[in-house]
């Protein structure tokens, strides 16, 4: 009987929580999302819609369309730093008109355990990425969207071995 009443409360709970209006909001709360920072993000860069910022992987892969031509300019353009192995993901926004911003990086070791990497590397990696420009905005029936893209880069010995997605 103890338990029934226990599942019970529990069910009566969540049924009240689901109706009860938050007061967080949408950017909050969905994963991937980068959220402006006022202390390392570009007040210059702004969203079309911020309400609407489509994952890669829902619209055209202009990163995939393109990889050859994104592969050579990373390997011709990086200057490899011995040591370090595991891989850097830089994170940001393509906005509806094509201009960059908000990056982040993850950076993992081998082991899939989170690390720094020296700042000869991911920075070199960082700046690399925010040189690229003309990058094609999310299109879907007709319109230009803002989206959220990522590369990743896997090294080793401080050498880039691969670039995905």
């Amino acid at each position: 009987m103890k338990m029934i009443l226990s599942v019970l409360c529990f069910f009566l709970e969540l049924a009240s929580y689901a109706q009860q209006p938050t007061a967080i909001s949408r950017a909050d709360t969905s994963v991937g999302d980068i959220i402006f920072n006022k202390s390392i993000d570009d007040s210059s860069f702004r969203l079309c819609d911020p309400a609407r910022v489509f994952q890669y992987y829902n619209t055209d892969a202009y990163f995939l369309d393109h990889k050859d031509s994104f592969s050579r300019y990373f390997l011709n353009s990086y200057t490899p730093v011995e040591g370090q192995e595991g891989y850097i993901t830089v994170k940001f926004i393509i906005n509806c008109e094509g201009s960059t911003g908000r990056f982040r990086l993850s950076e993992m070791d081998g082991n899939y355990q989170p690390c720094h990497f020296d700042q000869r590397i991911s920075g070199q990696l960082l700046s690399l990425v925010k040189a690229l420009k003309n990058w094609a905005p999310a299109r879907y029936n007709g319109k230009y969207f803002d989206s959220y893209q990522y590369i990743t880069f896997h090294l080793q010995k401080g050498k880039i071995v691969s670039i995905s997605p």
